[in-house]
């Protein structure tokens, strides 16, 4: 069976062998913890409470912890930006995302984005906001 490509499609041929090698290349190459890895450094960190951290940085997790998983606590990432409330999925559900440039969000959070709460600014002020879902 023979296939005939035409020019956009071995462009994208092309591409998507370049990312499958890519993707390949990375996995070997990279050592595992290249990217991070939690380690759990004091409690229980699968169903209790505990402290993980994030080899070789400075990042951390603690808190309550079911399955392993982050439920409620605070989470310090390596920029300095720091996450604390109760989470869902591993994203922040009802809390505050206080950053290192000194602006603050607090409220509730659907999907990573502040829906009803308090924006605080780097000057100082502030405003509160409720977003409205649109079906």
């Amino acid at each position: 069976m023979i296939f005939h490509f035409k020019s956009s499609e071995l462009h994208f041929l092309n591409f998507f062998r370049l990312l499958i090698l890519s993707l390949t290349l990375l996995t070997l190459l990279l050592p595992a913890n290249a990217l991070g890895q939690y380690v759990c450094e004091k409690g229980d960190c699968v169903n209790g409470i505990g402290k993980k951290i994030v080899s070789n940085t400075q990042a951390y997790m603690e808190g309550k912890f079911v399955d392993g998983v982050l439920q409620e606590g605070k989470v310090l990432f390596p920029n300095g930006d720091v996450f604390q409330g109760k989470f869902e999925n591993n994203k922040l559900l009802v809390g505050e995302k206080i950053f290192k440039d000194g602006r603050r969000l607090e409220g509730e959070f659907f999907d990573e984005v502040l829906v009803k709460g308090k924006i605080t600014y780097m000057d100082g002020t502030s405003r509160f906001i409720q977003l409205k879902r649109i079906n």
